[in-house]
């Protein structure tokens, strides 16, 4: 949410006032919660903190002290910042995809693969510690990505 009010304050040389533009939203929710169902609270807070931060730029005060945003200038902006959010959501996904689907590896390759690609462990030191060489842990990581992008595949959720 900081980070959304952030994007949306920063070409009106407000970013520091984006921590007051997320408590604002909070505030509010608690003041006056959504009286219908809400399906995705994640896009509800990001949607209210943009709503929040462009009604801090329209305001009186700030046009009186700085100038407001060109409107070309403002909808590119919250068009960038909706996309953000939008990739961020659709990488959060995929996350959990691949959470699911790294239990399909078995213990040993699951390891591997987590502390060589993910932690960047030199393959010098697994191959001690599962008693390989070198060479074998990239083989098991590659064989172990491979299965992944299979699992993906056989999903329809690769890119």
């Amino acid at each position: 949410m900081y980070a959304v009010a952030a994007s949306v304050l920063r070409s009106a040389g407000r970013a520091d006032d984006a921590a007051d533009v997320v408590m604002d939203v909070m505030t509010g929710l608690v003041g006056k919660p959504p009286t219908g169902p809400i399906t995705n609270w994640e896009a509800y807070l990001i949607t209210a903190t943009r709503h929040r931060a462009i009604d801090l730029i329209r305001s009186a005060n700030v046009r009186h002290h700085g100038g407001e945003l060109p409107a070309t200038e403002r909808i590119d902006r919250l068009d960038d910042t909706y996309e953000t959010v939008i990739d961020r959501l659709d990488d959060r996904a995929l996350g959990g995809h691949l959470w699911d689907f790294l239990a399909h590896l078995d213990h040993r390759s699951r390891r591997i693969l987590w502390e060589y690609k993910m932690l960047g462990r030199p393959r010098a030191d697994l191959a001690r510690e599962f008693d390989v060489t070198p060479a074998r842990i990239s083989q098991i990581s590659t064989e172990a990505l491979e299965r992944l992008r299979e699992k993906f595949r056989e999903e329809g959720l690769e890119r």
